[in-house]
């Protein structure tokens, strides 16, 4: 995916218009009308508010958007669906790139690219390139923004490109390598060519004189082992502890001296009961996905829900943290300071969770330019930084929070957490997003001797933060995927239909054919289709169904079609879900009044006890209240310990 960075010469479509950004200001930009020639100033923030609302545009190269919407004109690719090979081939030329362009920078003098191949290039990469090829290459990545994409070539236009050595040698050789050379007993070289031949004239033995294989030298098995990286090697020789110990040196030392250059993710589950928005009944403990910036120690984001920790809940976790959070006061009103953490990581560091290691994870990374590392079993300080502000956050928020759960039996006693549970998941969000913005970020942190947010603003230079060019891509990387068919009517999801033009004009051409589609359980409104040949196009639901869905969470949803299935409704009955969410509305006032009381009673524990203990959070947590048949807001002052040290702060 191309990325931009925010700075002078950019330039940019706001409303049809073409600007291009002049210079920076206290708080902004100066930017020009590039066909009227009229300077005007641009807000920081009003700039990425319109920047994610899609109202300011990043062209490509041509001018163009790369990304479309409903018309399906032109679409783009998604990595996963490369074939292997091919995205292995593009995750070592990034590689190298990348480590080119921090020694060399955007140098293509010939001297400088043949010393860089001749120290950067790795021999698991493949072949060396030459000089002229890695110009090219340095060319389209730059000019592109770093887009990943535009270093796939278009070799199917070359003329013959036929195998020197045939696959079936290939194999066997491999094979042979896999069962002499990478075993404990550590064979030479030698000893497996000499069981390649033997392999191939077994093989060569039941072959016509036409197709016998070609024996293979001594110095192709070389390369062959060559290509398996070192640590692999030496694991398989020297067992995998050993291989550790050896290499703990180049792999345990992650570079992290600047902001963003490496992150951290991790999940955890909150340590207290959250009950339902709307009818206040006990649901569970949700999962918390937390980045972390490794060297500011920042929180860049986080994903809060009940979903289990999966490719979909990183993906919004790490969206969350690349994307600017302009509309922070706008969704989190009890927020004083502000969250301008944000930007494209070079490095993420995670552990062997199978979220971790799924396709679409590593190729939403690949195509944000993103290198993956995974910390090495029993090794926690490769991730150290995570789990530390994981359990400090868990502290702070839970602690004395109603609902809370304990760490064992022993130590709950006879608390029933259910039965005090308060507290719903929005209110828990707005907790978090308080306490990261209002108490974390201003703390001193004996780790780098000041607060995250000083550090922040004194290391991270904003010219050099990364932003994908498309954010819209990112809802689909970090959506949802399921298997559809598709039909003359477009897609069914979830009880929904989906259709546009575009789409339509697909069916006559590939009839009922399986597509995948990427959706937010967040937003029903609108799901992406990855339409036959690789495409991806953005597919509203049918007007009937628009103004119901949009804006409509999978809960929300799920909750009105259990309803509707009660009452034996058909749930394509338009008419019939207006009144269930109008039933619900009335299901929630009658639902405040029965449980009054119960709620007074928690309330009052819980801020007794916060006077008590002067937990460390304040937030917006709904109660009832007695003199009112509707849920108000109490904000409840939570945290009261560290005050005087913001104090002393401001």
């Amino acid at each position: 995916m191309a990325s931009f960075n925010a700075t002078a010469g950019l330039q940019f479509v706001r409303n049809n218009h073409p600007f291009v950004l002049q210079n920076r200001i206290e708080g902004g930009w100066l930017i020009q009308n590039r066909r009227s020639g009229l300077v005007e100033t641009y807000i920081e923030d009003e700039f990425y508010r319109d920047f994610q609302a899609g109202t300011v545009i990043i062209p490509d190269k041509n001018g163009t958007p790369i990304y479309r919407n409903d018309d399906g004109q032109k679409v783009c690719l998604l990595l996963d669906k490369l074939p292997q090979e091919r995205r292995e081939k593009l995750l070592s030329q990034r590689l190298f790139l990348e480590s080119y362009l921090r020694r060399y920078g955007d140098c293509r003098s010939v001297a400088s690219i043949n010393d860089g191949i001749e120290k950067l290039w790795s021999d698991s990469f493949g072949q060396k390139p030459s000089a002229s090829t890695v110009a090219r290459w340095l060319k389209r990545y730059i000019d592109s923004g770093k887009d990943i994409f535009s270093l796939i070539p278009a070799t199917h236009l070359r003329g013959n490109r036929t195998r020197k050595v045939d696959i079936n040698v290939e194999d066997i050789c491999t094979e042979a390598i896999r069962k002499v050379y990478l075993t404990g007993e550590r064979a030479t070289i030698s000893d497996t060519l000499s069981k390649a031949i033997a392999l191939i004239a077994r093989e060569n033995s039941l072959r016509p004189a036409e197709y016998k294989l070609t024996l293979p030298t001594q110095k192709y098995i070389s390369r062959l082992i060559k290509r398996i990286p070192d640590i692999d090697r030496y694991a398989a020789r020297y067992g995998r502890e050993a291989a550790r110990h050896r290499f703990k040196t180049s792999i345990g030392e992650v570079l992290c001296d600047r902001p963003l250059s490496r992150i951290e993710v991790d999940h955890t589950k909150m340590d207290v009961i959250i009950v339902d928005d709307e009818m206040r009944i006990p649901i569970g403990r949700p999962w918390l996905t937390l980045v972390i910036d490794a060297f500011t120690r920042c929180i860049l984001g986080f994903h809060l829900s009940f979903d289990p920790p999966s490719q979909a809940t990183v993906a919004r976790a790490m969206k969350h943290a690349v994307m600017p959070k302009a509309n922070l006061k706008d969704e989190f009103p009890d927020t004083n300071g502000e969250w301008p953490m944000h930007g494209i990581p070079e490095l993420v560091m995670v552990d062997n969770g199978l979220e971790f290691h799924s396709e679409a994870f590593e190729a939403m990374c690949f195509e944000l330019g993103i290198t993956v590392g995974y910390a090495p079993r029993k090794s926690p300080q490769f991730k150290g930084t995570v789990e530390r502000a994981l359990g400090t956050l868990n502290r702070n928020i839970t602690g004395q929070m109603p609902g809370k759960t304990f760490s064992s039996i022993k130590e709950r006693g006879d608390y029933d957490s259910a039965k005090h549970a308060v507290v719903t998941l929005k209110g828990l969000k707005a907790c978090i997003t308080k306490w990261i913005v209002d108490i974390y970020h201003k703390s001193i942190h004996s780790g780098i001797s000041m607060s995250p947010d000083e550090c922040w603003k004194l290391k991270a230079d904003p010219d050099q933060i990364r932003l994908p060019a498309h954010p819209e891509k990112m809802d689909c990387i970090s959506g949802n995927i399921a298997k559809r068919k598709l039909w003359h009517y477009g897609i069914e999801l979830n009880g929904l239909h989906y259709n546009n033009e575009s789409l339509a004009a697909i069916y006559p051409k590939f009839g009922k054919t399986e597509v995948e589609v990427r959706w937010n359980p967040d937003n029903l409104g609108h799901v992406h289709v990855m339409v036959p040949g690789g495409g991806l196009m953005k597919v509203s639901a049918i007007p009937k169904e628009l103004g119901y869905a949009e804006g409509l969470t999978l809960q929300q949803h799920s909750l009105i079609q259990k309803s509707l299935a009660r009452n034996g409704d058909d749930y394509s009955n338009v008419v019939a879900l207006a009144k269930e969410k109008e039933a619900i509305q009335q299901m929630i006032q009658s639902e405040s009044k029965a449980s009054r009381k119960k709620s007074r009673v928690n309330k009052h524990r819980f801020m007794q006890g916060s006077e008590q203990t002067a937990v460390q959070t304040t937030a917006e947590v709904q109660f009832f209240d007695d003199d009112t048949e509707e849920a108000t807001p109490s904000f409840a002052p939570l945290i009261n310990k560290r005050n005087t040290h913001l104090e002393a702060l401001e």
